[in-house]
């Protein structure tokens, strides 16, 4: 936001006009957003469009001099009210790149209050009685604390006397300053986008040429009657009515007809009531009039239905204009954020904009007011968002995954975003740090199990090796002392008497294997054992191998 300036030149000037035509001046703030009773949205855009300073006729300016001559005198009395000075000024500023401008009526030298005045009249005098002041003020007050930078506006009206001055505070609304905002906005786009057009008038119906006045006497038959003339008015008018409407000047033109219609309706059956109370035999001239009544009443309803259909449909199709709208600049703010994020305007909020308005340029004028504050809060939401989805990148970590309920919490305002976003954060942190304490704990148990079951199996091992040692060197020496025993016996034996047949050296008996050799059987048996996988067997296959040995020793004896 820029500094405030202070624009000092006099009211109706040249110098002053320009300044208006190029600035969006408080006191349009109620047509642009479309408040104002005075001015339609419509002729403010053309009259922006077109450059064109607005003309003041004589009753008007005797009205705006009557005015400042009752500000004038009740300048004291908000003096009184506030406890300061105040002086009249006109402020420039460029807010949210728009060129605003606000003609105080008074505004103390600290610059914290403003005063604005209005010449009393009945419909202020209940609004400032009731305490709801009418929103085409607020608009016009909001925009001028917003430039001028005060807190606060007296609002006062008065009509030179004292007495029945009457006067209310008014604060600054947030609500409406974005309102004022998104306004001046689509309203700079709808002046760049204006196609000059003729000025039309607010549509009067067109004059309905009078059906003949329908006489008819009798007595006992029909004396006189201008019945001929009168249905050939009657057919050539119900020929020319217009039943394709699409102008504010056709819906103000069925109108009357249907109206009209209606009163001839009602005309024909008086003089039909007339004519009956003078006889009941005339068959002819009733027929032709209930004839002539039913087509007054079918192109009545037709019309009346062509009425109410046409204008919803114009107000569906304006409707669906404004949707339009939105929806390709809901497009535009996506493609630039990349992400489809943003809620898509609802329809309904654009028919209950209209709610209520009777003419097409009515309806125009409050959608494109709509519209004009639906873009702005859309362009603010792809703000937000923009900005709150770029927060979420903090030291090369990304934690968008944390927010699968972006849409809706990427709206929130910075502060509260982010506080929930470092809530989030530290809380998946301290689970992360806890589900990292847990497998780490889960590691070191698993790795001091196995460490356990590693050192149980080896300690397991060596007390089997060491007890198949142990037997294995028991085994030992049993065979050993069993081959000590067998020798000293042997050695103890007589020897056999020699027999007289002499032998060979080949055919001697085997020698006796001494204990050495027996000895050596075991490693043999230990080293066979361990080159196969006997499993549960081992034992068993030792036992054997031992008989086995002992058995070749006693056979080779």
């Amino acid at each position: 936001m820029n500094a405030p300036i202070i624009i000092n030149h006099v009211q109706h000037s040249a110098e002053w006009h320009a300044h208006r035509a190029s600035h969006y001046n408080a006191s349009d703030a109620p047509a642009m957003l479309g408040l104002s009773p005075h001015m339609t949205r419509a002729a403010l855009v053309e009259r922006y469009a077109r450059g064109v300073p607005e003309e003041i006729d004589a009753a008007t300016q005797a009205r705006f001099d009557r005015g400042h001559e009752y500000e004038a005198t009740a300048r004291p009395w908000a003096e009184e009210i506030i406890g300061e000075e105040l002086y009249p000024v006109t402020i420039a500023q460029v807010i949210d790149g728009l060129k605003l401008s606000a003609s105080l009526d008074g505004l103390t030298l600290a610059g914290d209050i403003a005063w604005e005045h209005k010449t009393l009249n009945l419909s202020i005098r209940e609004a400032l009685w009731s305490g709801d002041l009418a929103e085409h003020h607020k608009a016009q007050m909001e925009q001028q604390l917003m430039v001028s930078g005060a807190e606060k506006c007296l609002f006062m009206a008065s009509n030179g006397e004292k007495e029945t001055a009457l006067s209310e505070w008014y604060e600054s609304d947030p609500a409406m300053r974005s309102r004022i905002i998104a306004g001046w906005k689509q309203f700079a786009r709808d002046v760049a986008n204006y196609t000059p057009t003729t000025t039309t008038p607010a549509p009067v119906a067109t004059p309905i040429q009078a059906l003949p006045a329908l006489l008819v006497e009798i007595e006992g038959r029909v004396v006189s009657t201008n019945l001929d003339r009168f249905k050939t008015a009657a057919k050539a008018l119900i020929g020319a009515i217009k039943t394709d409407l699409s102008t504010d000047q056709d819906f103000a033109d069925a109108e009357a007809t249907v109206k009209f219609c209606k009163d001839a309706e009602g005309r024909l059956e008086t003089v039909k009531a007339q004519a009956l109370s003078q006889t009941a035999t005339i068959d002819e001239v009733f027929r032709v009039m209930d004839a002539l009544k039913e087509e007054l009443r079918a192109k009545r309803l037709v019309l009346e239905k062509a009425v109410k259909i046409r204008k919803d449909e114009v107000r569906a199709e304006l409707i669906t204009s404004a949707m339009e709208d939105l929806l390709q600049h809901t497009r535009i703010l996506e493609a630039e954020m990349g992400n489809h994020w943003l809620n898509v305007p609802a329809r309904q909020t654009l028919g209950e904009a209209i709610k209520g308005r009777k003419s097409v340029s009515s309806c125009r004028d409050a959608l494109a007011v709509k519209v004009g504050e639906m873009r702005a809060e859309l362009s603010s939401q792809a703000a937000r968002l923009t900005r709150n989805r770029a927060a979420l990148c903090i030291d090369g970590r990304d934690w968008y995954s944390l927010f699968p309920d972006f849409t809706a919490v990427g709206l929130r305002g910075d502060e509260e975003f982010d506080a929930i976003a470092e809530l989030r954060i530290r809380k998946h942190l301290e689970a992360e740090t806890e589900a990292a304490r847990l497998k780490a704990e889960a590691k070191a148990r698993a790795e001091a199990d196995a460490k356990a079951r590693a050192e149980a199996a080896t300690a397991a091992k060596a007390s089997e090796e060491a007890d198949a040692k142990a037997r294995a060197e028991a085994e030992h020496q049993a065979a050993c002392a069993e081959i000590g025993r067998l020798e000293h016996a042997a050695q103890a034996a007589p020897a056999p008497a020699p027999t007289a047949t002499p032998t060979t050296s080949a055919e001697q008996p085997p020698a006796m294997p001494s204990a050495f050799e027996y000895i050596e059987w075991h490693p043999a048996i230990e080293a066979f054992l361990a080159s196969r996988e006997f499993g549960n067997d081992a034992s068993f296959v030792r036992a054997t191998l031992k008989e086995f040995a002992a058995f070749v020793l006693g056979f080779k004896r």
